[in-house]
């Protein structure tokens, strides 16, 4: 990659960045630039989610406070009551690191072709969940009783962690809109405020993109150091996908996040979030169309 693209993923990494802090699913911009950049699907998509965990990890610790909004008036006025605590958050987290696992492995063990072919679909998808974002939202406000205190049954919170694993391995095969996904389920499954579902929300997507990045990392180095998974076929996209390429791209878009973050929460309070969110809608659906016409023209 010259100069001029390390750049253009930077400036993406940074409007990503923005996105994320203001609305989420940045990565309608950053991967699709990478690929019409010439990086390969899979690498594009390898280099998106460990660039973005630097920025998903800060995000969620800056919504920490948020985490156990209301615990303590739950416990005391319905000592029956749902309330998020550790133990409760520890084993959703569990079920985002698992199925993490589950989808990092599953992109490395798809061909490059057939991956060219579903990126279509998936931007489509992240696309559609953005511009049904506020419905999403008033859906979770409806849930809302303001004590943050409701009875949950054993098979709800069953449901609600077999949706986080599905959502889980969404976003570590990939990551565009899997914020909303995970909004949107903790919002119907559990009780309490905005606040404390966009806390956990930003905590399952920060351990999905942490834990898929970190197994690609592994994957890389057992590649380079020769010891790849006799399993997997000769045309894995493990070979020649994750190089030198793939994590300087990453460096890129991760410096670009960095920066990009601070900048959307000062954009943020300028720009109506409607604005931005139809500015992504519309690129998110001209990214589909492109990367559909690319998967039908190019070998």
């Amino acid at each position: 990659m010259g100069i001029a693209a390390l750049l253009a993923v930077t400036v993406a990494g940074v409007v990503a960045g923005a996105i994320n802090t203001i609305i989420g699913s940045g990565s309608l911009v950053t991967y699709p630039v990478m690929v019409l950049l010439g990086v390969p699907p899979i690498s594009a998509n390898v280099a998106n989610t460990v660039g973005l965990a630097p920025g998903a990890v800060a995000g969620a610790y800056s919504y920490r406070t948020f985490m156990h909004e209301g615990d303590s008036a739950a416990a005391v006025s319905a000592p029956s009551a749902f309330t998020l605590s550790r133990g409760r958050i520890g084993g959703l987290s569990l079920c985002a690191a698992g199925g993490a696992l589950i989808g990092a492995g599953l992109l490395l063990r798809v061909s490059a072709s057939t991956f060219t072919l579903i990126v279509p679909f998936l931007i489509a998808l992240a696309t559609v969940l953005v511009a049904c974002q506020p419905r999403l939202a008033r859906m979770v406000s409806a849930h809302d009783d303001g004590s943050g205190a409701l009875p949950v049954s054993s098979a709800r919170l069953g449901v609600l962690a077999l949706l986080v694993v599905c959502g889980a391995v969404y976003g570590g095969f990939f990551s565009a809109a899997q914020g909303i996904i995970f909004l949107a389920i903790l919002g119907v499954f559990l009780p309490g405020s905005i606040h404390t579902h966009n806390a956990l929300k930003n905590l399952l997507q920060a351990i999905v993109n942490v834990v898929a990045a970190l197994f690609f990392i592994v994957v890389a180095i057992a590649v380079a150091a020769g010891a790849q998974d006799p399993t997997l076929s000769v045309t894995s996209p493990l070979s020649g996908t994750l190089d030198t390429r793939t994590w300087i791209a990453a460096a890129c878009v991760a410096v670009g996040s960095l920066i990009g973050s601070p900048l959307g929460a000062w954009i943020g309070v300028r720009i109506p979030a409607r604005v931005l969110r139809i500015s992504v809608v519309i690129f998110g659906a001209c990214m589909a169309v492109l990367m559909a016409v690319r998967a039908c023209t190019i070998p």
